[in-house]
């Protein structure tokens, strides 16, 4: 049973604001190919050197989010609430799901009519900050064209078609959100070019710059990584590299491994996965140039950065759709 007036406070989106940017220490969600299953927050007075052992959040059936059987993908985050797509992206019977795990509510998204000329479905999740919409992306990947549509919640009663182009995707949108823009990434193969596409999440433009980067990582030498940032957005000169040496980390077998930079933390230093071992993290402290292994989670998932949050999805949807509860008993009075 949930106060009125708590419930209040806590969906009102300046509670969600202030709570964003006064949290004490970020987040990392775990999931995989078959499940979003646990929460890790990162504490400043953690020893992620020599804990032998780390409870996450487990994020169950019972309370947070809806019993699922079939393959589970993670779209996107956004202000506490994910984006799941349950399904085959190939196949006609998928749904997207949008869900609150902190509050155990969930809402199932009213899906467009299966075309079947597709050949592949790409979602994203993104979120303005001046008009406080959440918006679901739907890139309908036929043989030689490409439909870009949107769902805004809240809003929508369907989907909408916004336009056509080449937005091919390495399998997801991903959840790069820069200046009011979702971006992502495209490799023309034939050229050797890389592309950023973005998608204005005010104006639902979309368009792609050749070679901006905003970050990415390289990690082809086995001596060392390097982290390219862009420190003006859309400004080619303001890239900064950031090379750190791999000489104090063992990396054994053939498998070259992509390190990914997932968060900064513990005092500026950069979190960053293996993505050939996905149960290995390290850490980077600038301030001495040193990489070590971290223990952060025992068990092989994908991290995603994500923040903890009371916005309940009845202030987004409205009456719109209609809003599941995974524990029914709870009750506003």
């Amino acid at each position: 049973m949930v106060c009125t007036s708590f419930y209040d406070i806590f969906s009102d989106p300046l509670f969600v604001l202030m709570h964003h940017t006064r949290s004490p220490f970020p987040c990392i969600l775990f999931s995989n190919y078959h499940s979003v299953y646990s929460i890790l927050e990162l504490k400043s007075d953690y020893d992620y050197n020599s804990c032998p052992k780390i409870n996450p959040i487990v994020l169950s059936n019972e309370f947070h989010l809806p019993q699922l059987t079939v393959k589970v993908t993670l779209i996107g985050l956004c202000d506490g609430f994910i984006s799941i797509l349950v399904g085959f992206s190939q196949r006609p019977d998928q749904f997207v799901y949008i869900s609150n795990p902190l509050l155990g509510e969930y809402v199932e998204l009213n899906m467009p009519k299966w075309d079947k000329r597709l050949h592949d479905v790409v979602y994203g999740f993104c979120s303005s900050q001046a008009s406080r919409q959440y918006k679901v992306l739907r890139s309908a990947q036929y043989r030689e064209v490409t439909e870009l549509e949107v769902y805004t919640l809240g809003v929508d009663e369907k989907w909408r078609i916004l336009e056509q182009g080449p937005f091919s995707h390495w399998g997801s949108f991903g959840d790069v959100i820069v200046n009011g823009a979702l971006h992502w990434i495209k490799d023309h193969y034939a050229s050797a070019m890389v592309s950023i596409y973005s998608f204005d999440i005010e104006t639902e433009k979309t368009r792609a710059k050749l070679g901006d980067i905003l970050c990415m990582s390289d990690s082809c030498k086995r001596e060392y990584l390097d982290i390219w940032w862009m420190k003006e957005y859309g400004i080619s000169e303001s890239w900064v590299k950031l090379r750190i040496s791999m000489n104090s980390i063992a990396r054994p077998g053939l498998c070259n491994p992509i390190y990914k930079p997932i968060i900064f933390w513990n005092d500026g230093e950069i979190l960053l996965q293996n993505n050939c071992r996905i149960e290995e993290f390290n850490s980077y402290n600038p301030k001495d140039e040193f990489l070590s292994k971290v223990i952060v989670y025992r068990g092989s998932a994908v991290v995603t950065t994500y923040i903890l949050s009371f916005y309940s999805l009845k202030t987004v949807v409205g009456d719109t759709l209609e809003i599941s509860k995974v524990y029914p008993k709870i009750e506003i009075v």
